[in-house]
């Protein structure tokens, strides 16, 4: 399995972590966790420290029917949607960074 949320998007994300086989909400979670820091340079602080926490605390007890779980699922879900997201991004660096042969400010 490829070790990338283009594995985990979405419905199949919530569907991963819905799995009664542990392993597979493991390396979704894992997944998770990867994507995150892969896009590391590219992501606001903020979405990556949280990502970090919520994968730091590792996998609830599995009962799919708990509001509680279900409540972890959408969190997951949501973490993941905001990887995705525009507004989640540091500003380009080509924004800040003049073009070569523009002139200099004083």
């Amino acid at each position: 399995m490829k070790d990338s949320l283009e594995t985990h998007t979405h419905g199949s994300l919530a569907q991963a972590l819905m799995s009664p086989t542990p392993m597979a909400r493991a390396l979704a979670v894992h997944a998770l966790e990867v994507e995150a820091r892969r896009r590391s340079a590219d992501l606001a602080g903020e979405i990556l420290k949280r990502v970090e926490r919520f994968t730091g605390r590792g996998l609830p007890y599995f009962a799919p029917t708990d509001p509680g779980y279900r409540a972890w699922v959408a969190q997951a879900v949501s973490l993941r949607n905001e990887l995705d997201a525009p507004s989640s991004r540091r500003r380009s660096s080509a924004l800040t960074r003049p073009s070569p042969g523009a002139l200099p400010t004083k």
